[in-house]
């Protein structure tokens, strides 16, 4: 009888442990509530609310949970009008709604509701109040002007104008669907054949967590009227929409739609420009950029001002940025700074529209940072925390979240006055995670030019013994076993923010290391680009180089390794999976990217392959692979080397994944069973991230009973 009979495990420091043990455990680190958006209200000359969004996971439903909850803020009296206090005014309040949003004067309300009796079946429902009153419920389904409104995180954003009598409502909505005439069921009216036995052709849409979105404009609907107002561009769609010039202009990010769509999600390399529609009229005008894509535009206080992103052309699909102002007067743009990596807040200018405020990778950390307009001089804020969010920036309060590896988010507040005085208020609890410690390396790499960073996160097995009453430690630190997560993208990083499932490991006497090779985000240009054109080779060399590192300095033991990663951190996983240095114990693998040729023809990004595996900075849409061109993505891929796997592999995979099709896994699970090494597969109804609740809760627990059984 196997543990597996008994349901019975043995820890990566030699303790039993049940599936219920487990199951609970799991249930504890994933129960905290973490702040997820916010937003910051003017009551009065000196009275501010705060309004924040959280988000945590009921377990016993297998459902996320929405949270909102209030807090007033109050300013001093004093000249640097720092914060005189801040408290909760209110409990939790369960988010029905998926999208609501309030009127600068607090005067409008909109709220959007969705109702369902299947996934196919969707209806949208939008709420308009006038303070207590409620004006109008529409049923967007039975508009005429347009289809559904986006509420995606790539297109989607709604607003009321900030301008005058703050009336107008604007968002990013769907074009209306036609509806088809069959050859058969309708009479054909002279000079009247429009979409006439068109109800098979296909619609392509915008890939991966965008699917069935395939044309998006802006609208705007006028309160006092009801009249709604679209905005609209042929072969490209909208998004990302703002006021602009007092609310006379829409501002919006155009994509291109032709010659074909590609997969927008993790991607900032797409042929798109900044639109501006006049809000009166039909006429627009556009800011391009030759060879350069354009896009994430933010409009300043006095409504003149425009700050946007520019980024390269195809090639990588996730480039540093250059921080670009265009003038609404002079209709000039400068750059103000360049090759960061940067998020920009809904809202990132001072109110007098001196400093912008936004994110930016920088190694392992995510740094809070402003930018002069005038001088264009760039300064870092200090944070308390090495991950930071920033949730909203308004009356020049900055609304943060903030976590470390070791202690769980929470929310802190401060008044931007000058960078370097910068005095945060925590308003929420956190908790400090005694029982893990973290070391953070940063490895030469091999060539001697470049630098790999990594993360090791260990347990304190004195501190867990204690903590849980388990009695005696019976095994040395340097004995646990180590499980090694390799990021997918490529170009993505790990930042050292708080991962609930690296505090679970360690609860398990399991220690974690996240590698960040050579073609992550955060460090440049030239750093991200050093892969292009090499993966399968340098990015596989690196993770083996800081594994051979760290076993060297006896910081993880070369004989207890897992492995594990998905889309190209399941690329690297199967690679490693194939070579004799190190010995995995076991594998854990999700949407893998396994065969470069197949998938150059069945992803929605083909570019990837273009740049990732061939290093071209350029795409042509003509372009198809030389068989020397071919003969590479082979040689590249795991499945080239799949007779020299031999670890026990657990595979997970997304049947509804456009990036990496589901065959992909299949295939090398198939390949390893045929031959005899031990495997088992989970098919989920999911994209490629694999984020639902259920799945989520359902693979960690899997994988954790899989590498316990393997150890």
């Amino acid at each position: 009888m196997n543990s597996q009979d008994t349901g019975t495990f043995k820890t990566g420091d030699g303790r039993d442990i049940t599936v219920n043990a487990i199951a609970d455990l799991y249930r504890d680190g994933l129960s905290l509530s973490s702040p997820y958006s916010g937003r910051i209200f003017q009551l009065g000359k000196d009275n501010y609310s705060l309004s924040c969004q959280f988000s945590t996971v009921d377990c016993d439903n297998l459902e996320s949970i929405k949270t909102s909850k209030s807090y007033s803020l109050v300013k001093s009296q004093t000249p640097d009008k720092q914060i005189e206090s801040v408290r909760c005014i209110s409990n939790p309040q369960l988010v029905g709604e998926i999208a609501v949003v309030t009127s600068e004067n607090g005067r409008y309300l909109a709220r959007l509701k969705e109702s369902a009796k299947d996934q196919d079946n969707k209806r949208q429902y939008l709420e308009l109040w006038d303070r207590s009153k409620l004006l109008k419920t529409i049923d967007i389904n039975e508009l005429e002007e347009h289809g559904p409104i986006n509420v995606d995180e790539y297109f989607s954003f709604m607003s009321w104008c900030p301008y005058g009598d703050q009336d107008k409502l604007l968002y990013v909505c769907q074009s209306k669907k036609p509806k088809f005439q069959s050859f058969f069921k309708q009479q054909v009216k002279e000079g009247k054949i429009r979409n006439l036995g068109d109800d098979y052709s296909k619609i392509e849409d915008w890939g991966e967590c965008l699917e069935g979105i395939s044309h998006t404009m802006a609208a705007v609907i006028d309160i006092t009227s009801l009249k709604i107002t679209t905005y609209n561009l042929d072969d490209h769609s909208l998004a990302d929409s703002r006021w602009l010039d007092g609310g006379n202009k829409i501002v919006s990010t155009a994509i291109k739609e032709t010659p074909k769509r590609l997969g927008l999600v993790y991607c900032n390399n797409r042929p798109c420009k900044i639109l501006i529609h006049e809000l009166n009229d039909a006429s627009s005008f556009d800011i391009h950029i030759k060879s350069q894509s354009l896009h994430s535009p933010r409009v300043s206080h006095c409504g003149q001002k425009l700050l946007y992103l520019k980024s390269p052309l195809f090639g990588a699909h996730h480039h540093s940025v250059s921080l670009c102002l265009y003038d609404l007067k002079t209709g000039s743009s400068v750059e103000l700074a360049s090759d960061l990596f940067v998020t920009l807040p809904e809202r990132c200018f001072s109110m007098d529209d001196k400093y912008v405020l936004f994110l930016n990778e920088n190694y392992l950390h995510n740094e809070m940072s402003v930018i002069n307009l005038e001088s264009r001089q760039l300064s870092k804020i200090k944070f308390p925390t090495t991950g930071v969010n920033i949730l909203d920036f308004n009356h020049d309060i900055i609304l943060a979240s903030g976590s470390k590896i070791d202690t769980t988010p929470t929310l802190y507040v401060a008044i931007l006055t000058t960078p370097d005085l910068v005095a945060w208020h925590q308003i929420e609890d956190c908790i400090h995670v005694d029982e893990i410690s973290y070391q953070i390396y940063k490895v030469d790499a091999p060539d001697g030019q470049d630098f790999i960073s990594a993360v090791l996160v260990s347990p304190n097995l004195q501190t867990l013994y204690k903590k849980y009453k388990l009695g005696d430690v019976q095994k040395q630190e340097s004995e646990l076993p180590t499980i090694v997560n390799v990021h997918g993208g490529p170009h993505s990083c790990y930042l050292a923010f708080y991962m609930p499932t690296l505090v679970l490991y360690a609860r398990l006497g399991i220690k974690s290391l996240l590698i960040n090779y050579r073609g992550s985000t955060g460090v440049s240009e030239n750093y991200l680009r050093r892969l292009c054109g090499k993966i399968g080779s340098i990015d596989v060399g690196d993770c083996l180089h800081v594994i051979r590192h760290l076993a060297k300095n006896r910081a993880i033991d070369p004989k207890k390794l897992v492995i594990h990663g998905g889309s190209h951190g399941g690329f690297l996983a199967c690679h490693l999976s194939c070579q004799d240095e190190f010995k995995f114990t076991s594998a854990i693998i999700r949407n893998p990217v396994v065969d470069l040729v197949s998938m150059y023809s069945t992803s929605d990004i083909p570019d990837w392959i273009n740049s990732a595996a061939l290093g071209h900075d350029e795409f042509d849409f003509t372009w198809l692979p030389t068989k020397e061109e071919l003969a590479k993505l082979y040689d590249s891929s795991p499945i080239s080397r799949v007779s020299k796997a031999y670890v026990p592999t657990l595979m997970f995979i997304g049947n509804k994944d456009k990036r990496v099709r589901m065959f992909q896994g299949e295939r090398w699970i198939d390949h390893l069973a045929a031959r005899g090494v031990e495997t088992k597969c989970k098919v989920y109804a999911d994209k490629h991230a694999l984020s639902k609740t259920e799945v989520s809760a359902d693979s960690v627990i899997t994988a954790i009973i899989w590498m316990l059984r393997h150890l």
